[in-house]
C-alpha cells in the first residue's frame, strides 16, 4: 500500500457502501423522475381543461348577452305595438321560434350527466 495522503483508499466494504448508497441514490432519482413525467402530464391535462372551460365561459357570457339584448328588443317591439294585435301576433310567433331554437341547442350543447358511483 502506497502511503501518499493524497490517495483515497477504502477497504472492500467501505467500496460496497459507497456502491449501495449511490445505487439507492440512483433509483431515488429515478423515481422522482417518473413522478415529475406524470405530474407534469397531469398539469398538461388541467391546463387544457381550464382552457376548454375559459372558451366555454367566454361562449356562455356572449350568448346570455345576446338572449338578454334580445328580449330588451322584444319589450320594445311589444310596447311599441302593443295597439296592433297582427304584429304582437307575428312577434310571438318569432319568440316562440328563437325559444325553440334556444331550446335546441342548450339541449345539444349540454353533456349527459355522468351516472352516479356505486
Amino acid at each position: 500500500m502506497d502511503d501518499d495522503p493524497k490517495k483515497l483508499w477504502l477497504d472492500p466494504p467501505q467500496w460496497q457502501w459507497v456502491v449501495n448508497t449511490l445505487t439507492r441514490i440512483d433509483r431515488n432519482l429515478m423515481r422522482l423522475l417518473g413522478e415529475t413525467q406524470q405530474m407534469e402530464i397531469k398539469m398538461s391535462a388541467v391546463d387544457d381543461a381550464v382552457s376548454a372551460l375559459t372558451t366555454q365561459v367566454q361562449a356562455n357570457t356572449n350568448a346570455e348577452a345576446s338572449a338578454v339584448s334580445l328580449i330588451q328588443e322584444l319589450a320594445g317591439l311589444i310596447q311599441e305595438h302593443v295597439d296592433n294585435p297582427t304584429v304582437l301576433t307575428e312577434l310571438a310567433a318569432k319568440l316562440k321560434a328563437s325559444a325553440e331554437a334556444l331550446a335546441a341547442a342548450v339541449a345539444a350543447n349540454t353533456p349527459t350527466a355522468p351516472e352516479p358511483a356505486a
